[in-house]
């Protein structure tokens, strides 16, 4: 993942869409209109090579759309300056983050 604020912090991380997943209900939870902001479902995984047998060149216009639908949901969450009172979303954005 690659987010960035709307101060211009950055953050680059690796994480699971399921981890990211679960950190979006927890937002939801706090503030109810997140989850009108589109979020790809958890099949990315049917278009990754080497990990799903239907893996073929015509599913990367798939991936890159949910790629897209991921880095739009992080760019509108972003903008949401509420969500960076909670615990969790700091422990989500943590020190394994790099800057």
């Amino acid at each position: 993942l690659y987010c960035r604020r709307g101060d211009g912090l950055n953050w680059f991380k690796e994480v699971s869409l399921s981890d990211i997943n679960n950190f979006r209900k927890k937002l939801i939870s706090d503030v109810n209109s997140i989850k009108n902001i589109p979020f790809p479902s958890k099949s990315i995984l049917e278009y990754v090579p080497f990990i799903s047998k239907y893996y073929s060149d015509e599913n990367d216009d798939n991936l890159i759309t949910k790629k897209f639908t991921l880095d739009n949901f992080f760019d509108n969450i972003m903008e949401i300056n509420e969500i960076y009172k909670f615990d969790y979303f700091n422990d989500f954005f943590s020190s394994e983050w790099i800057l």
